[in-house]
C-alpha cells in the first residue's frame, strides 16, 4: 500500500507553501500597511471630531493614507 500524501504538489509547491507566500505578500501590500497601521492613528470611527484633530495633527500621515488608497484604486 503507497503511502497517503497530505499535500498536493504543483511543479514542487505545495499548496501550504503557496498559501503561506500569498499571505505574506497581502501582509507587506501598501493597502494592507494603511489599513492596519495608518488609519487606525487618524480614524476614529465613533468621533468625528477627534479623526479631524488627528488630520490635522499628522498630515504628513493623511497625506500618506491618500497616496496608498490612489495607488490602490489605479492599479
Amino acid at each position: 500500500m503507497k503511502p497517503v500524501s497530505t499535500a498536493k504538489s504543483y511543479d514542487g509547491v505545495t499548496l501550504r507553501q503557496a498559501a503561506l507566500v500569498a499571505s505574506f505578500a497581502y501582509l507587506l501590500n501598501p493597502v494592507s500597511y494603511a489599513e492596519f497601521s495608518v488609519y487606525p492613528k487618524l480614524v476614529d470611527a465613533n468621533n468625528a471630531a477627534q479623526t479631524v484633530q488627528n488630520i490635522s495633527a499628522h498630515p504628513g500621515l493623511f497625506a500618506v493614507a491618500i497616496h496608498l488608497l490612489h495607488h490602490q484604486l489605479h492599479r
